[in-house]
């Protein structure tokens, strides 16, 4: 692969410019690190970043960190978009009960800004980036083939999982307290005349129209961050194979496990998980290393689609 280069950057005005850096500590609001850059051994890798692509010259030595939880006899493997207040390290836990349940790898991708030596202030074009260089990881690096890759995303993690999804035809994709748009959530909490001066973001509405791998939605009932109303529209809006699940007892932040009905059973239920495979991950060695020590050139350098504007 070949280095490509770079747009010219295009300031924008400054009313425009703090909307966006006010949204993005919305969106993103990195918690202090729950983990260092040697924990989790043997699970912690760095993925390099890409544009369009190829390598982005710019950004040559930045990678960020991933949680690879590998499963014995998985056929599938999970790409884990977490939610904004937590880290790898918080949602560890849950991605480990996730693999158990459901026999699959889970690969958990961590957000710009978070985690203990971040690279780059949050926000929602980065994020992006880190989803799309996930994904190219997995499929060109890891050799996992797209029919055998889950999508999930929670809460704000649902706008990187549906950007990708508009672009990746996978196996399953798992949605779960999904907003319409950035905006359409801030209507429904602050009124239309604020929410108006928000810059668009994650417009799940119109990539849902453009999805089409089996998709499993589940909203509850309770959720007051998020009105199940979102969730609803999403699924009608849907065109591939698809559910929901709007569990009446179930709130924004409640724990997904808390009972069958919430999130295992719709899973095993709609995916027909789990399911075996003999084939192996083939980590290869530079993952595993600090992304300080990464070259500027080598055999990482791998594809992926172009980018979209998240």
């Amino acid at each position: 692969a070949t280095m490509s280069r770079a747009r010219p950057f295009r300031r924008l005005p400054r009313k425009d410019a703090m909307a966006l850096d006010i949204v993005a500590k919305f969106l993103f609001p990195a918690p202090f690190p729950s983990y260092e850059e040697d924990s989790f051994p043997g699970e912690l890798i760095w993925v390099p970043l890409i544009a369009n692509g190829t390598l982005d010259y710019r950004e040559a030595n930045y990678s960020f960190p991933c949680l690879l939880l590998q499963c014995p006899c998985a056929k599938y493997l999970l790409l884990y978009f977490h939610r904004n207040a937590e880290d790898l390290g918080m949602c560890r836990r849950f991605c480990d009960q996730i693999k158990r349940l459901f026999n699959v790898h889970v690969l958990a991708i961590e957000y710009p800004g978070y985690g203990p030596r971040p690279g780059c202030a949050p926000s929602a074009g980065q994020a992006t980036k880190h989803a799309f260089a996930a994904y190219a990881f997995v499929r060109d690096v890891l050799h996992w083939p797209s029919d055998s890759i889950l999508i999930f995303g929670c809460s704000v993690g649902t706008g990187l999982a549906s950007v990708l999804a508009a672009q990746e035809e996978v196996a399953g994709l798992v949605l779960v307290a999904p907003f319409l748009s950035i905006r359409a959530a801030a209507r429904d909490r602050m009124g239309g005349l604020i929410s108006s001066l928000i810059p668009e973001m994650f417009p799940n509405e119109l990539h849902a129209l453009m999805i089409r791998s089996p998709t499993l939605i589940v909203h509850g009932v309770m959720d007051q961050i998020v009105p199940c109303s979102h969730g609803i529209r999403l699924f009608d809006l849907l065109s591939c194979r698809k559910a929901l699940v709007n569990p009446v007892e179930m709130s924004h932040n409640t724990c997904l496990l808390k009972q069958d009905n919430f999130l295992r059973r719709p899973m095993l239920d709609f995916f027909g998980l789990p399911e075996f495979s003999s084939d192996l991950l083939c980590v290869p060695p530079w993952a595993w290393r600090s992304p300080w020590a990464l070259p500027v050139t080598g055999p990482w350098l791998f594809t992926s689609p172009k980018i979209p504007a998240p």
